[in-house]
């Protein structure tokens, strides 16, 4: 059943003497988990929710201070009710201080792919990568754009295309076989929701005919992001370009490469950024500057130190009824151009101009014949003067 009413929309998750805890959607595609103290009426923390992505994402960051007794009322409570309404994946930067029941660090789980590294780190790592073949990143630079809005996305577009665009892309991206799959047999709308969420930030990249070769997408909250979807076409370059004793090393390096060219594009972001390594392929991030858990590299936001903690599990009742929303919204409409209805047959004015400036000459010619040599006024005479009209 999917939600009814006008937007935005809440579900109470929790509410009493002390503390709220809502999920507000602000449209289909956009929703977040709101907790409010009443003692002190303040807003303790949002976390963003990305419903397609199984994904709940949020940075305590104490912005707004609340007493010690209070965050130790809250925190049990909102770690109890998200687990049990949302579940999926849910990830929190909370200040080192802090413990969240029910959920875990990184490293004291046996999930070992998930990275972090800050956007400085990044973009001095993935930029001495890129240095190295300054000539490819030219070219690239010179033939590929990143887009980074939804309305540019979709400008001139049909919808339907353009998200089909991105499913046919994921053979050549790297994509792994369990992540394309997901894909390819997700509906219009789910594809969709992935760059209409308004906390979600992206990057698409598409060549000089305005086709999808790339994207990356990120969940931001105070100073801190989530990245997903990361994915470029490996034919942009070819991989003889690359030195390498055998083709499969040559195609490492052009993967470890184009990687690079995107994840420095997502520095932009000026983020602390968290990442799930693709299975099979840790090494790749771990190259281009991410760390694993703990690592040697801590966030830290005025000086103060952050830790990551974490919780999977499976899809709870309340994401599942946020997808399902998703899913019962109407099929888009086509939005390609609609063929012109062929224009209305046209009157040859000059034509038939040209025939009267034709007869009226001849028409003068014959009457001057006849009053200069006296030439009877005979149909037939008179016709002999007269050319056939082509």
């Amino acid at each position: 059943m999917a939600l009814s009413g006008s937007y935005p929309k809440t579900i109470s998750l929790h509410n009493d003497s002390r503390v709220a805890i809502d999920i507000i959607s602000e449209g289909p595609f956009t929703s977040y988990i709101l907790v409010k103290s009443h003692t002190e009426n303040k807003i303790f923390t949002k976390l963003i929710i990305d419903p397609t992505d199984n994904t709940v994402f949020g940075a305590i960051t104490n912005d707004i201070n609340l007493d010690e007794k209070e965050v130790k009322h809250i925190l049990p409570i909102l770690s109890a009710k998200i687990r049990e309404h949302l579940g999926a994946k849910e990830f929190i930067i909370v200040p080192e201080t802090y413990h969240v029941e029910k959920f875990k660090t990184p490293e004291a789980t046996t999930f070992d792919r998930l990275r972090y590294s800050s956007w400085r780190r990044l973009n001095w790592t993935t930029h001495n990568i890129l240095k190295l073949n300054p000539e490819l990143r030219q070219h690239l630079d010179k033939h590929y754009r990143m887009i980074k809005t939804e309305e540019a996305l979709m400008q001139g577009m049909d919808s339907s295309e353009r998200y089909a665009e991105i499913g046919r892309i994921l053979g050549t991206t790297g994509f792994t076989a369990g992540k394309q799959k997901e894909y390819e047999q997700e509906e219009l709308n789910g594809k969709m929701s992935r760059f209409k969420n308004d906390n979600v930030k992206f990057l698409i990249m598409v060549d000089n005919n305005n086709k999808i070769v790339g994207m990356i997408r990120g969940l931001l909250r105070n100073g801190f992001c989530y990245l997903s979807d990361e994915v470029i076409n490996q034919d942009l370059l070819e991989f003889n370009l690359f030195p390498g004793k055998t083709e499969e090393e040559q195609k490492a390096k052009r993967q470890l490469f184009l990687f690079s060219y995107l994840i420095n594009a997502a520095t932009c972001l000026d983020s602390n950024f968290l990442i799930i390594a693709a299975k099979g392929r840790e090494p790749l991030y771990n190259a281009v500057g991410f760390n694993a858990f703990p690592g040697l590299f801590q966030f830290y936001v005025d000086g103060r130190p952050f830790k990551t903690v974490m919780s999977l599990g499976e899809p709870g009742p309340t994401l599942k009824l946020l997808q399902e929303n998703i899913r019962c919204l109407p099929a888009p409409t086509s939005e390609a151009k609609p063929v012109p209805a062929p224009a209305a047959p046209q009157t040859n004015y000059w034509r038939y101009a040209k025939y009267g400036v034709t007869f009226a000459a001849v028409g003068l010619f014959a009457y001057t014949m006849i009053k200069r040599k006296g030439i009877t006024n005979d149909a037939g005479t008179i016709n002999t003067l007269i050319p056939k009209l082509k």
